[in-house]
């Protein structure tokens, strides 16, 4: 017999459960999608601060191996430097008595100079690099490298932006007169070889003229600016997003996310810029001294704030 007034309670569970199935589903697309954009984020910027902090490490590195070359550079007598204030650089390397009545030579002179024009080429060849596309393409693949996949191929950042001259050591070549003297011995019967003679190049030597007459290394007006600041950047549709966003067709979301990434740092020496500026190099042997007076500290690299001033 029927109970009167009694409801038909059968199904009602099931719109119930269906809710409870859209609502698991919700949250699973939201853990997994911000689980994987939060884990992108974090490594992005580690991404651009390894590579601004390699670069700014790259940088330092440089300026300490070109500091005591240009110390030598600055060295009088057998080198550019002078012990009084000129614009012209005198090189004067005494020549051996080679035995005859009257000796005139600058092979000595000859020496020194190829001497210096080689440390120059070995300035240059660090110069170059080190403050251009060497330590660019050194940054990028650092922020690349971040993270790897499982075949272990880069799945980092996809690569690095940076201002015009980011990477520029801020450093310049000095150029002047350069006098390579000669010398002369005098052999006598009676007293014997006499000498060594200083002769000036006009004589016995060469002359190079300041357009060709390369130096030490100064400072450039921005030297100061030791700041390098990256941005690493992931676009929506690198690799490892393809499969991103989770069930976004389901929710009706087919886009994934760029992410930019900004960081910065710079290097520094405490003791100073071990480099002369252009009105120090007026004075005598300004590049050995300003390299004596910050070879102590030497050059270092820290992350600074990408949005602050961040002078040497």
């Amino acid at each position: 017999m029927q109970m009167i007034g009694k409801k038909n309670q059968q199904g009602q569970v099931l719109p119930l459960f269906f809710v409870c199935i859209m609502v698991l589903c919700l949250f699973w697309f939201v853990l997994i999608n911000l689980g994987k954009l939060v884990k992108d984020r974090m490594m992005m910027q580690n991404a651009a601060d390894n590579a601004a902090v390699s670069a700014a490490i790259m940088r330092a590195r440089a300026l300490n191996y070109m500091g005591p070359i240009n110390a030598y550079l600055g060295l009088p007598g057998f080198s550019l430097g002078s012990n009084i204030p000129s614009e012209i650089s005198h090189v004067w390397v005494p020549c051996p008595n080679h035995g005859a009545p009257l000796s005139v030579c600058w092979c000595g002179s000859r020496g020194a100079k190829n001497t210096i024009e080689g440390f120059i080429k070995i300035q240059e060849g660090i110069h170059a690099p080190y403050g251009g596309g060497t330590t660019f393409m050194a940054s990028r693949d650092i922020a690349k490298r971040q993270e790897l996949d499982s075949e272990g191929k880069p799945a980092g950042a996809d690569g690095i932006l940076t201002d015009e001259g980011t990477f520029s050591l801020h450093l310049k070549r000095n150029k002047g007169e350069i006098w390579y003297w000669g010398t002369m011995w005098v052999n006598t019967y009676l007293f014997g070889p006499i000498g060594p003679t200083l002769l000036p190049p006009q004589i016995c030597g060469c002359i190079v003229n300041k357009d060709k007459g390369k130096r030490w290394l100064e400072q450039t007006d921005d030297f100061h600016k030791q700041k390098v600041k990256i941005v690493a950047y992931k676009n929506r549709d690198s690799n490892s997003n393809k499969a991103y966003p989770f069930a976004g067709k389901l929710f009706g979301i087919e886009k994934w996310f760029d992410i930019r990434t900004v960081a910065a740092a710079a290097s520094y020496n405490s003791k100073g810029a071990m480099f002369p500026t252009p009105g120090d190099s007026n004075t005598p042997m300004a590049a050995f001294t300003k390299y004596i007076e910050a070879m102590d500290g030497g050059w270092e690299a820290h992350l600074v704030p990408a949005g602050s001033e961040c002078a040497h």
